[in-house]
Order: C-alpha cells, then sequence, then structure tokens
C-alpha cells in the first residue's frame, strides 16, 4: 500500500508543456465558473495504477484555470480521504503496473491477471456510501483491462460496462489516416446532427456558447448507466464490441453488437453526483501516432474538429454543482 499522501495545487502549465504530445496545448476558459482557488476540491485518484500525472495535466490545468482545486490521492480509498474531496476523479485504474503486466506478453490486456479488480470491497462500499451522501464523481474508463479491473466499483453504482474494445466505423471523425482493416484505431465523432448526442445540462451549458454538439472519442469501450440516467455519448447501430479470452484459456476471438450502448453517460445516485465515461482519451492529450503524426488534428481536448474541451469543462461543471 503507497503512502496516503494529499498534494497542493499544481503547476499546472508546467505539466502540460512536459506531457506527450500537449506541447501545442493550452486550455481556454473565457468565463471562469468559480475565482481562482476557490472552487470544489477535486481529488484525483493516483493509488490504483492509474493513468501517469503527466497524461492528466491538460485536465488538471482546465481544472485549475476555472477555479477548481486540484490534489492527488496516493493511496485506498477511505471515508476519511474522501471527505476531503467535493470531487473525486478515477481514471484508468488498474490492479498493478501497466509495465508489469505487458511484460508478461502481447495479450496482457486480456489476461487473467488484468482482469483483477483494482478495489478493495471496503473502497467500493466507501465510494458509494460516500456518493449517496452528496459526494461527485468522475469515473474514467478506457478499453480493456480498465473495464474489468473497475468492475465492482461500477457495478455498484448501477453501471454495467464491457471489458472490450470499440468500433463505431461509420462515425469516425474526418481526416485521420485509418489503415486498411486495422482495428486499431477507433475513432468515433459523435454529434447532435447524427442523434449521438443525448440531452443534459452537461451537453447544454450555461449558455449557448457553451452548448456542445460534438464529441470525439479515442479507442475506449462501451457501457450502460441505471434506467433513470442520461446517455451522453450513444454508440449507433453500427457498433460493435471487440474482445478476446485470457491467453490462459485460448484466447479466442468474439465480437457482438454495441447497438443501444454508450461510451459516457450521467447520472444522480441519492444526494451524489456521477459521471462515467468508458473512454479517457477525451480527457487528456494523447499524442498524435501514426494517424496524426505531425499532429496537425489533434487529439482529446486539442481536436480541432470537436468541443471536447467544452463536454469536458461542462462535465465538471456538473458535478461541481455549478450546472442543474
Amino acid at each position: 500500500m503507497r503512502r496516503s499522501v494529499l498534494t497542493g495545487l499544481l503547476a499546472g502549465a508546467a505539466l502540460v508543456a512536459s506531457a506527450a504530445g500537449a506541447q501545442q496545448f493550452t486550455p481556454q476558459v473565457r468565463q471562469p465558473a468559480f475565482p481562482a482557488g476557490t472552487g470544489p476540491r477535486v481529488v484525483i485518484d493516483a493509488g490504483h495504477f492509474n493513468e501517469d500525472r503527466a497524461d492528466l495535466a491538460p485536465l488538471v490545468e482546465l481544472l485549475n484555470r476555472d477555479g477548481f482545486r486540484v490534489s492527488f490521492h496516493e493511496s485506498t480509498w477511505t471515508p476519511t480521504a474522501l471527505a476531503q474531496a467535493d470531487l473525486v476523479v478515477i481514471a484508468g485504474p488498474l490492479s498493478a503496473a501497466r509495465a508489469t503486466m505487458q511484460s508478461a506478453g502481447a495479450d496482457f490486456a486480456w489476461s487473467d491477471q488484468a482482469r483483477r479488480d483494482a478495489f478493495t470491497t471496503e473502497e467500493v462500499v466507501a465510494i458509494t456510501s460516500w456518493v449517496r451522501a452528496g459526494g461527485n464523481l468522475l469515473l474514467l474508463l478506457d478499453e480493456a483491462p480498465v473495464p474489468a479491473a473497475t468492475r465492482t466499483l461500477a457495478e455498484a453504482l448501477g453501471v454495467e460496462v464491457r471489458n472490450t474494445r470499440t468500433w463505431d466505423a461509420g462515425q469516425r471523425p474526418a481526416g485521420y489516416t485509418y489503415p486498411p482493416d486495422d482495428l486499431s484505431g477507433s475513432y468515433i465523432m459523435f454529434t447532435r446532427e447524427r442523434k449521438t448526442i443525448g440531452k443534459h445540462a452537461i451537453l447544454d451549458g450555461r449558455n449557448r456558447d457553451e452548448k456542445v454538439d460534438r464529441v470525439a472519442t479515442y479507442l475506449g469501450s462501451s457501457l450502460t448507466g441505471p434506467f433513470d440516467g442520461s446517455v451522453l455519448l450513444a454508440l449507433s447501430s453500427d457498433a460493435f464490441d471487440y474482445w478476446k479470452d485470457a491467453p490462459e484459456r485460448g484466447g479466442a476471438e468474439h465480437r457482438v453488437p454495441a447497438v443501444g450502448r454508450a461510451q459516457a453517460v450521467a447520472f444522480k445516485l441519492d444526494q451524489g453526483r456521477v459521471v462515467v465515461a468508458s473512454e479517457s482519451g477525451a480527457f487528456q492529450v494523447p499524442a498524435g501516432g501514426a494517424e496524426d503524426p505531425d499532429n496537425t488534428l489533434g487529439k482529446g481536448l486539442a481536436f480541432k474538429g470537436a468541443q471536447n474541451q467544452q463536454f469536458v469543462l461542462n462535465t465538471l461543471r456538473w458535478l461541481g454543482r455549478v450546472l442543474p
């Protein structure tokens, strides 16, 4: 178990400059929700082999610029730790270090080891109780193996997520290089025009300038939320989920339709609020890669063809009780 630490506000701009693929990105907030350093306390999980802090630097800077107070928690979740937070962000938790699992072989994402739960029963109880009492949670998942490692927590919140990779090829954003028959790039553009953008305060914002019409995601899995929740990003009738059995059990491949499923949902749980997204890239600034080698289009928060930054900002504001 790592030592529990709550660090102070980060020097967000410096971290943004050091994050891979994020050198040309600076978050912009025209009308901050709170005066600097006076907003809700956001505590980011860093105790479950999560996303690297450098990868989360653009999100931290966006939060800082909107007036939120940001810190990291480097141990297990307890009622005492949760009491220090108004909003908790959990991004890409795993049961072991990704590098350790990768050393076991190329198919580590589908292995039984990678499917192990990232959270103890006591942590799941603590988190869900905190939410029900008025806490606010942003749970950012991704492609396999993250959904499996988070399944117990997700199910306790009323969310069912598949441990898969999800494709919706007919909804791909324009401009990227897509190798023929290559399933490694599941780039999805959700739009109001295609009716894959839902109806929610997160998507409407505070005014017309903050309305979200286009959100792009990169890789990820699929989920369904509670019956009384709101779908934010709906997969189309062409979407499908792909997964493999664990290599220890033969590694057989599977595909099933993902129609009726989503990549982001929002809902209230008693007195608390929850947003679960099954793709975390939209909340970061991924490097260009083979699809965008010169970073001319950008990805995630930096993608020029969508309103990812506004979507993320509205999500945090809804969880921060700025939006109804």
